[in-house]
């Protein structure tokens, strides 16, 4: 199936919907982000993906502007996963949502391309706010101390 890119008219020019990617593999917390990000961002465009394969999968068909990508998921994981979004556009801005807060996995989640490291222990403080900062200035990336 082909995907269309979804726009809006606004003040007589054409703007591109934001496009968001929630890989998660926990379907009750898919879920809940989905109902979180639409609250939110309700011009955005939602895809979910359960494992890390479909997560690179549909960042090549949608292109998002953002991704929110758990470590921990089947078939591919979520670093994996962020390295090849990553290598295939560098653009696009992955979120890791996770719930090892160990600095090793912050250095493996930067090292594969994460722009913004989210412990799910503090998602409802952290993750609006980041995604706000990244739909404000799509494909410009967030500095080194984005990386939270």
């Amino acid at each position: 199936m082909e995907s269309k890119v979804m726009t809006t008219e606004t003040d007589s020019h054409t703007t591109e919907k934001p496009v968001i990617l929630i890989a998660e593999d926990h379907g009750v917390l898919r879920r809940s982000l989905r109902d979180l990000l639409s609250v939110n961002f309700p011009q955005a465009v939602i895809y979910e993906a359960e494992n890390g394969k479909k997560a690179v999968t549909l960042a090549v068909s949608h292109r998002p502007q953002a991704v929110l990508m758990d470590i921990a998921m089947p078939e591919l994981n979520g670093l994996e996963a962020t390295r090849r979004i990553k290598a295939n556009q560098p653009d696009t801005q992955v979120i890791i949502l996770t719930i090892h807060e160990a600095a090793e996995y912050r250095a493996s989640a930067a090292e594969a391309g994460a722009s913004v490291y989210v412990s799910k222990r503090r998602m409802g403080q952290d993750l609006i706010p980041a995604v706000s900062e990244i739909l404000r200035k799509p494909n410009q990336g967030l500095n080194p101390e984005g990386l939270i």
